[in-house]
């Protein structure tokens, strides 16, 4: 297990594609993710408040599925130790297996994407 840092702008990139209600959980993961790879790889990266600003969104359903997958992934240490509220930690493990579950529905709905 590794941990991918992330970029604000990522982060940011996904709290737009999601509904309003997960800006907060987007960005305690975004700190969260920041913080575990400092700790797991003893480096001092800054929280990039400035770079989280930005009007990008997925278009993609699976792209923004795998975001958001990689960062609730990486926004733990290679223990389990994770730096967030638990309500946010959990509304995104639930909403990272949703995209999963309505990616996986889609594959095979052709109109989906029309």
């Amino acid at each position: 297990m590794s941990v991918l840092l992330f970029k604000s702008k990522e982060a940011g990139k996904i709290a737009n594609s999601l509904p309003e209600f997960y800006y907060r959980s987007v960005w305690y993961s975004y700190i969260s993710n920041v913080t575990a790879y400092n700790l797991q790889y003893q480096e001092n990266e800054l929280i990039d408040f400035d770079g989280w600003d930005t009007e990008e969104k997925y278009t993609d359903p699976k792209e923004l599925s795998d975001a958001v997958a990689s960062l609730v992934y990486n926004m733990y240490t290679n223990d389990g130790n994770y730096f967030m509220p638990e309500l946010h930690r959990q509304k995104m493990e639930d909403k990272s297996q949703e995209l999963k579950f309505i990616y996986q529905d889609s594959k095979s709905d052709e109109t989906y994407n029309k």
